[in-house]
């Protein structure tokens, strides 16, 4: 797989809060072994580093310590349990607080002011489906029977602003649509969805995307709240090199013999708009 890929991988720990590799090596012998290389010099390379998805995970194991020794993997298509040794494992996570593996998702700083939007979103849909319907009142004749009864309220239930609608009623039934007296404005739902969508962007340092849909915002407020973005990036490159450093590039070369020679650096480029 591509580096490109491996990345987009790697920063599932946003959203989980973790993400787990194996370091899969190989004998690097030209581009026509299995697996290809495209160095035949016959020492030991990365292959790949191997994606093991959260959904997989069966448990952790760790040792007396509390370290964590090794990733337990349950994984379609015969879910046989296997053990991925931290030795050969690579985790990254969104927080280490307890050196719990799992870390913590950045989504979690959202989740409330998701949760409150996502139900305003169906509260404005519901008053704006009502406001055109207007409230169904539904008079039965006299003698109406249990029957009819549910009939009734199978009606007023069903009654959509669409292009079949229609009643047909029997004789002697009346329906009547009420407008409702007091009602919420869809304004107000507007303000308070817009408020929670951006307290959503402000937890990722993202405020910037919304500038301009209020009609408000400046080309320096723009610029600071992007280098703040910029920041918090690097921030990710900073901790995913890290790990590649502190893990990947030593446990490498110590498979290789190449003397006294000092460990290379894996390094990102600098993150700037272009």
């Amino acid at each position: 797989h591509t580096w490109s890929d491996f990345i987009s991988e790697c920063l599932t720990m946003v959203s989980f809060g973790y993400s787990f590799f194996e370091m899969v090596y190989k004998v690097r012998s030209g581009p026509e072994a299995k697996p290809p290389s495209k160095h035949s010099d016959k020492r030991i390379g990365w292959r790949k580093f191997g994606f093991r998805a959260q959904d997989t995970l069966d448990q952790w194991e760790f040792d007396e310590a509390g370290g964590v020794r090794a990733f337990v993997q349950s994984a379609p298509p015969d879910y046989q349990k296997r053990t991925i040794p931290i030795e050969k494992g690579l985790l990254f996570r969104a927080r280490h607080e307890k050196n719990n593996p799992e870390g913590r998702s950045v989504l979690r700083n959202a989740y409330r002011s998701w949760y409150f939007k996502s139900r305003l979103e169906s509260l404005e849909g519901i008053v704006l489906e009502r406001r055109g319907a207007g409230l169904p009142v539904m008079h039965l004749p006299p003698g109406a029977t249990t029957t009819d009864r549910d009939a009734a309220k199978d009606i007023v239930r069903k009654i959509r602003i669409d292009e079949q609608m229609g009643v047909t009623l029997p004789d002697g039934w009346k329906l009547d649509l009420l407008s409702p007296g007091a009602r919420a404005e869809v304004s107000e739902f507007d303000a308070a969805i817009t408020r929670y969508r951006q307290e959503m962007l402000m937890s990722v340092l993202a405020g910037f995307v919304a500038l301009g849909t209020e009609k408000v915002g400046s080309f320096a407020l723009s610029r600071d709240q992007k280098d703040f973005f910029l920041m918090s990036l690097t921030g990710w490159a900073d901790a995913i090199e890290e790990v590649l450093n502190t893990f990947a590039v030593p446990r490498l070369f110590a498979l290789n013999d190449f003397g006294a020679a000092g460990l290379p650096y894996l390094k990102h480029g600098e993150l700037a708009t272009v």
